[in-house]
């Protein structure tokens, strides 16, 4: 996992500001639930869940998030513990004509909505329970809804129709998203990069062991499936029960944070600039710009403020936001990432081959040259083209390695000290993610937490 790999962990617990202790006893509660039903390598895609959803209520740009797994892997219950919150609606397919209809007059149904959008009206929040069933479809039709999400990300939507001699139907709001999909997702990456990315992404990530763990968890919540879920959702429920749409924080010195999303914004918008290649010869055809760095910046920084609401610490909340935004770079490209990191620190030698990179990553050849190249054209990486039999010989760029250096250790906390008993107090924020368990690093008097709240 990249983000492990790049992230710092400090040797001791750190002390770390926590805004809203009395939901953060909420998200535990529904964490330990979680981890009755599932066993996951780590609990921040839960975490990830529940943030997009109150990032989403804050002043804030709309927050649209993927979770990507396997099937199987747990993705499809974590969403489940938010299917009855406000303003929110699960889908598992989507048309154009179903976020908007234009039926005519005299076809119209007693009780029709109008479309999904009019049923929300200024705001709302979707669950995709499956977006592998909209990406499987013809990609004509595919790409027609995906071409109404990026005009709805911005707010505005507007359909013409031929109907009633000429109508148009318009929305205008803010919409959340959050949509489970597996790893088919990738072969579209290219497509959506192109025409502009609005998800972020949560990976959920297993190996055999833990799948053989997973297994048995299932079989002992066996039977009792039913009763979890709707606890879960009762204290999803209880976690957002004052959330309001338009929230703010009203807290200036979260500003700080700023310093450290910018080059983590650099660093992700340039390995996710997408390459076009030739689908015969796969040499490169086109290399497109660097996106600008404003929309993703600021949808990382709306991540990092939904953490804090949902009673994350200051520490928890960044290193959320360092996980989100690297597994938003595409799968195979954050592969060799991740491997160049891992041979550096096993041979302390900056520079690779696609063969030593092979032995790595697994995957063949002319993949692994393939994808290095792109991200040398993309200025990730240098590279020494070598001569004859001599191997070309890859490195990351100054400009990566500065990027990855500003964003690597933890930020300094802005001081934070309560002025009375109804302030924010402080605690130990950092959480164990490697177990399925959340299990607090320092005891946490949760009496004591209620009181100060």
């Amino acid at each position: 996992m990249l983000a492990e790999i790049l992230t710092f962990k400090p040797e001791s617990p750190v002390n770390s500001f926590i805004r809203f202790p009395y939901r953060r006893v909420k998200l535990l509660e529904i964490e330990n639930k979680v981890s009755e039903l599932l066993t996951l390598s780590d609990l921040l895609p839960v975490r990830v869940a529940l943030a997009t959803y109150a990032a989403n209520y804050l002043k804030q740009v709309p927050l649209w998030m993927m979770m990507v797994a396997p099937p199987s892997s747990g993705k499809t219950e974590i969403l489940g513990s938010m299917y009855n919150l406000p303003d929110t609606e699960v889908v598992s397919d989507l048309t154009k004509s179903s976020l908007l209809s234009g039926t005519s007059k005299k076809d119209k149904v007693k009780g029709a909505t109008g479309g999904l959008l009019k049923k929300f009206g200024d705001f709302g929040f979707i669950i995709f329970k499956d977006m592998t069933s909209l990406l499987s479809k013809h990609p004509d039709v595919a790409a027609e809804v995906f071409s109404a999400f990026r005009e709805i990300y911005d707010g505005d939507f507007i359909r013409y129709f031929g109907n009633d001699g000429g109508t148009h139907k318009e929305w205008h709001g803010r919409l959340g998203v959050l949509a489970a999909v597996t790893s088919e997702i990738e072969k579209h990456r290219s497509a959506f990069s192109v025409m502009g990315d609005r998800f972020l992404t949560i990976r959920v990530y297993n190996n055999d062991d833990l799948r053989m763990v997973q297994a048995r968890t299932a079989l002992r919540s066996s039977g009792k499936e039913q009763q979890i879920r709707a606890e879960m959702q009762e204290l999803a429920g209880q976690l957002f029960q004052d959330f309001e749409p338009d929230s703010d924080l009203q807290m200036k010195s979260l500003s700080y944070i700023h310093d450290y999303i910018t080059p983590l914004t650099a660093f992700v918008a340039d390995c996710r600039t997408p390459v076009e290649r030739s689908s015969y010869s796969r040499d490169i055809q086109f290399i497109h710009a660097t996106e600008g760095y404003a929309r993703l910046a600021k949808q990382l920084y709306g991540l990092f403020c939904g953490c804090i609401a949902i009673g994350c610490s200051l520490a928890e909340a960044w290193q959320t936001v360092v996980r989100v935004a690297l597994d938003t770079i595409p799968e195979q490209r954050s592969q060799i990432l991740e491997a160049i990191y891992l041979r550096e620190k096993a041979a302390e030698n900056h520079y690779f081959t696609l063969n030593e990179l092979r032995l790595i990553t697994r995957l063949p050849q002319r993949t692994n040259e393939r994808i290095a190249s792109d991200l040398y054209s993309v200025k990730v990486l240098d590279c020494s083209f070598g001569q004859g039999r001599t191997e070309n010989e890859f490195w990351l760029s100054d400009k990566t390695r500065e990027y990855v250096d500003s964003f690597t250790h933890p930020p300094e906390e802005p001081v934070c000290i309560p002025d009375n008993r109804n302030d924010p107090i402080t605690t130990s924020g950092n959480v164990d993610y490697r177990g399925h368990k959340s299990v607090e690093t320092e005891d946490t008097n949760i009496e004591e937490i209620d009181n100060a709240a």
